[in-house]
């Protein structure tokens, strides 16, 4: 199977206006053919919440440890079964680390969104309001929803996140996969501030992933996210 998987990744990812960098990004593409085979390809990423005093330490934290530990799960385990109970254990962690704060909603809170490739099928884990799309012959599709509910005005809230609750609901699903698929995992200062169409515009320009990474980056900046 590994002879037959060719992927190529990148990501990119700025302050923007904020004073710090509260989303991080990460992929992880096993040399090991045996890793390869039997866990895949991991690609992920996490916005720490704005309102929680350390959004930006429970985004990285989050992205570390999952795919770490993803990768140290039994080679028995389903890659649902792995991803959901790296997810329920590090979510229990955050949630323990928040509630070490005076105040309930301060803390570790973050989005999360990966996608797992492993042989001839997608896998997708997701919490909160990033999005994952999938592009196939022109036409991109959003994967996800976002858990946020509306406070009127145009606002909205989160309505799940890492670390958010002692129990965490996670959203699964899996896509098999054809020669040529594209995948795309945004946080909300780029897909608020680019509509849909234009997403699939840049991706179809066809560039390599980090020049595209920052490409959608700076098109997000243009158009004013302050995200």
């Amino acid at each position: 199977m590994s002879a037959e998987l060719s992927i190529l990744t990148g990501h990119y990812s700025i302050a923007g206006i904020k004073p710090i960098n509260e989303d991080c990004a990460g992929t992880r593409v096993p040399k090991d053919d045996y890793l390869l085979d039997h866990k895949g390809v991991v690609f992920a990423i996490a916005d720490g919440v704005s309102s929680a005093e350390a959004g930006r330490e429970a985004s990285h934290l989050s992205i570390e440890r999952f795919i770490n530990e993803y990768y140290k799960t039994p080679d028995t385990w389903s890659v649902a079964k792995s991803g959901q109970n790296v997810l329920s254990a590090l979510n229990l962690h955050l949630y323990r680390k928040s509630h070490e704060f005076e105040h309930d909603s301060k803390g570790y809170l973050t989005t999360f969104s990966a996608v797992i490739v492993k042989g001839h099928t997608a896998h997708f884990f997701h919490v909160g309001d990033s999005h994952i799309y999938h592009l196939r012959n022109g036409v991109l599709k959003q994967c996800t929803t976002d858990h946020s509910a509306p406070l009127g005005e145009g606002k909205t809230f989160l309505s799940r996140a890492i670390g958010m609750d002692n129990v965490l609901n996670i959203d699964y699903g899996t896509i098999a996969l054809q020669e040529n698929d594209r995948f795309l995992l945004t946080t909300d200062g780029v897909h608020d501030f680019i509509k849909q169409d234009a997403l699939t515009s840049m991706l179809l320009a066809n560039h390599s992933p980090d020049v595209l990474s920052k490409k959608i980056v700076d098109r997000a900046l243009s158009s004013s996210s302050d995200d």
